[in-house]
């Protein structure tokens, strides 16, 4: 799991997202969960292979055990720990 401080995205570009990835030091598979929608990160990460996007009202079981790296904003993180305990 990578916590980082905030994902956001300023204009539609895949490669923002790719660069974020990268130094992150994201794998194959990845799960990028925000606290909210962003629909430009959603849109932006939506061409990159192995690259799954949500928020915390909709995190499910499967899709954090079938993801390498699992990328969450401490926004989501913290919101997360608020509802599961």
């Amino acid at each position: 799991m990578i916590v980082v401080d905030k994902l956001a995205c300023e204009e539609y570009k895949t490669k923002a997202v790719v660069a974020m990835l990268n130094a992150v030091g994201a794998g194959k598979k990845n799960l990028i969960v925000n606290e909210v929608v962003d629909a430009k990160l959603v849109k932006s990460a939506a061409n990159i292979p192995g690259v799954k996007t949500t928020f915390t009202g909709s995190v499910n079981t499967y899709d954090v055990l079938n993801a390498n790296k699992l990328i969450i904003s401490e926004g989501a993180a913290k919101k997360l720990e608020e509802v599961l305990g």
